[in-house]
Parts: structure tokens; sequence; C-alpha cells
């Protein structure tokens, strides 16, 4: 599960006098890691790693970072790492099976790995939807993964590399200034 942080977004939508909350099936990020850890502590047999966004971990006005700080007597399935473990998202993707996505650019990066994606919204994605999953409210989203992870699908889906890569391939291109000075 990979949180994101609100500086990247937010100006752009109280520019367009938009509640960000509204762009997201859940409430909040803090009630969807609530929800998922809640999800997960009946499912033992699957972890779930928490990985909040490093930029947002030390905000200390952040209430999704005061409420993952405070997280106490987690399942043993359930990790939070946070920057301070310094591990690699890298080393954490090659053993994933599945990313909880906010609206991070990990998305693409799991995708381009063969990753399924779950995104918690789709206006708010960097990428667009029809590359990844994303669930129109939290009864589908939590049926998406029981049936993502409780399917043993690890068949490689070059078409959604393929997908993830032209996509991130065209942000970049597209994104980047030419200074010619």
């Amino acid at each position: 599960l990979n949180t994101s942080s609100w500086d990247e977004i937010i100006g752009t939508y109280i520019l367009r006098g938009i509640n960000i909350n509204k762009l997201i099936i859940f409430k909040s990020q803090e009630e969807w890691v609530q929800k998922c850890i809640k999800f997960f502590s009946n499912h033992k047999d699957i972890s779930l790693i928490i990985r909040p966004h490093p930029r947002d971990f030390y905000n200390k006005n952040s209430n999704l970072m005061n409420y993952i700080k405070n997280l106490n007597d987690l399942p043993k399935n359930i990790l939070i790492n946070t920057p301070n473990d310094q591990i690699s998202l890298y080393s954490i993707l090659k053993d994933t099976n599945l990313v909880l996505n906010s609206w991070s650019t990990l998305g693409m990066e799991a995708g381009i790995l063969n990753i399924p994606v779950i995104s918690i919204s789709d206006e708010l994605n960097l990428y667009p939807k029809e590359i990844g999953y994303f669930m129109e409210n939290e009864n589908l989203y939590f049926q998406k993964i029981e049936q993502l992870i409780l399917s043993d699908n690890e068949e490689f889906n070059l078409e959604q590399c393929k997908n993830f890569y032209n996509f991130l391939s065209a942000y970049v291109d597209y994104s980047n200034l030419d200074l010619d000075i």
C-alpha cells in the first residue's frame, strides 16, 4: 500500500475549487489505510506493507502521517516501511504481487514491472485508468484485491508492461521543457 503526498496536486484542485477528498473512493487516505489494515487483518496469509510517501513522512502537519505513526499492535502480516528503514522501493517491488496505490508515480513503475496496480482515484492518477485498475467504490475495491491476490495468476502480461512503459515514456517526454537559452 503506497500513500501519496497531497502537495504534488493540491494547488491545481484548490484553484479549481474542488475538494480533493471527493476524488478518492475513501473519505481520506487515513480511512483507506485503516480499512486496508482491517481487510488484511482477516487475511493473515497475505502480507501488507504500508509505505508512506517519503516526503510526507516528515510532515508534522500531515493527518495521514500522524495516523500511521500512531498505529500500534499491528498484526504480524502488516508492516510499515518508513524512510528510516532505508529499503529501496525496488527491493520491495521484486517480491510484490499487487500494489495498492493512491495516485503516486509508483503505479506506473509497478505496472512496467508487471505488477497489477489498484488505485483509489481515477482523477488524481498520472496515468490513464484504463491501464491500471480503478474501482468505483470500496466494496468493488476489496473484491478486486481478493480476485487479484487469490487468483494466483503469475502470468506475465506484456501488454500491461508496454502500456505503462509507453505512457511513462510519453509523460516524461512531454513534461520536459526545452530551455534553449
